[in-house]
Parts: structure tokens; C-alpha cells; sequence
């Protein structure tokens, strides 16, 4: 029952209060290519959100094995990409045999959705934090979530925004930044900073 409790809160801590892409512009420009390719965005989501919940515990694990070394911030990078890079390897030959649909209509997003600073971020972020096991995948399954929570309200922001009358030197990407600046600006708010002014 306390493994769901810590996975739950660190799911939403890292949902609301710590989206890798509101509070620390992780994986916002792979956000803005995705929102303008129109590629599957929920698809996209999915897949990240597997990436980092898997990531995450293997991860953990790396991060408990290299604790007792003196130079682990030396080579934890190169240990979590290569378990990163395990993982794809071995969901991608897992899709491909297994569901050959979902790998034809997914198999390149897999790639996209593994490797960007989204996940390195939030497996960084959790391995800084020295979570146990529930909290880890919790933060992990979280960051991934928030991702996709955060790209669905770009997406219907982005969708309103070209509805409306914008300044004709403000259309297309410099409203979108304005308007991920208020969002991120109101996250952090939620957060309970204050601004400096």
C-alpha cells in the first residue's frame, strides 16, 4: 500500500508541480516539432510514457550499483543511455515481432519518443534526488504523463490561438512561445514561487 501512496504522489508531483516541460523546458522543442508535423500526439505520449517508466527503473537500479564509486557522475551518463538504448532496442525487436500494426504505425515515433532530453531529464532528475524504487517509477510514469498532458494543452492553445484575430508579426511560432510562457509562468505560480517583482 505505501509502494502505490509514493508512486501516486510522485505521479502527480511530477504531472503538475514538477512537468518536465512547464518548470523545466525539457523536451519543448521535440513539443513543437511534434505539434507541427501533426503527428500522433497521444501515440507520442503513450510511447514516452513507457520509455520513462521503464527508464526510470532501470535507472535505479544503475544509480544504486554506482552509488559506492568515486566517480559515478563520470559514468552514470554513459550507463543510463546505454540502458536507455537497451530498452528501445529491445521494445523496437519487441513490436516488430510481435505487433507488426503497432510497429508499422508506430515504429518511428518509438525512436523520437526515447531519445530526447524529456526522458534523460526526468531519469537525471530522479536518480538526483535518490527516490526509492516507488518513487522513481512514479516520477517516471509522471514525467511521461505530464509530457502529453502538456503537448495536449499546447496543441488546443495553438488550435485556438490560429481561430483567432492575432497580430500578423505575432502568428505561428512567437504566439506559441508567448502563450507557453504564460502557461509555464502560471505553473510555477501553482508551485508557490513568487515573482521577483
Amino acid at each position: 500500500m505505501r509502494f502505490f501512496a509514493e508512486f501516486f504522489t510522485l505521479a502527480m508531483t511530477a504531472i503538475f508541480l514538477e512537468n518536465v516541460v512547464f518548470s523545466r523546458a525539457l523536451g519543448a522543442s521535440r513539443m513543437l516539432n511534434i505539434l507541427k508535423q501533426g503527428k500522433n500526439l497521444l501515440g507520442f505520449g503513450a510511447l514516452l510514457t513507457v520509455m520513462t517508466t521503464l527508464a526510470s527503473a532501470a535507472t535505479y537500479f544503475i544509480n544504486g550499483l554506482l552509488k559506492e564509486t568515486e566517480l559515478k557522475f563520470y559514468y552514470r551518463p554513459f550507463f543510463f543511455v546505454l540502458a536507455i538504448t537497451i530498452i528501445y532496442i529491445g521494445i523496437y525487436l519487441g513490436m516488430k515481432q510481435f505487433l507488426p500494426a503497432l510497429h508499422t504505425k508506430l515504429g518511428a515515433t518509438l525512436t523520437f519518443a526515447t531519445f530526447n532530453c524529456a526522458l534523460l531529464g526526468s531519469v537525471f532528475l530522479s536518480a538526483d534526488q535518490n527516490f526509492n524504487l516507488a518513487k522513481t517509477l512514479g516520477f517516471g510514469f509522471g514525467s511521461g504523463l505530464g509530457f502529453t498532458i502538456a503537448t495536449l494543452l499546447v496543441y488546443e492553445g495553438k488550435r485556438r490561438l490560429t481561430l483567432s484575430e492575432v497580430p500578423k508579426s505575432f502568428r505561428g511560432f512567437p504566439i506559441t512561445l508567448m502563450y507557453l510562457g504564460m502557461v509555464a509562468l502560471a505553473m510555477y505560480g501553482l508551485v508557490g514561487h513568487q515573482l521577483p517583482f
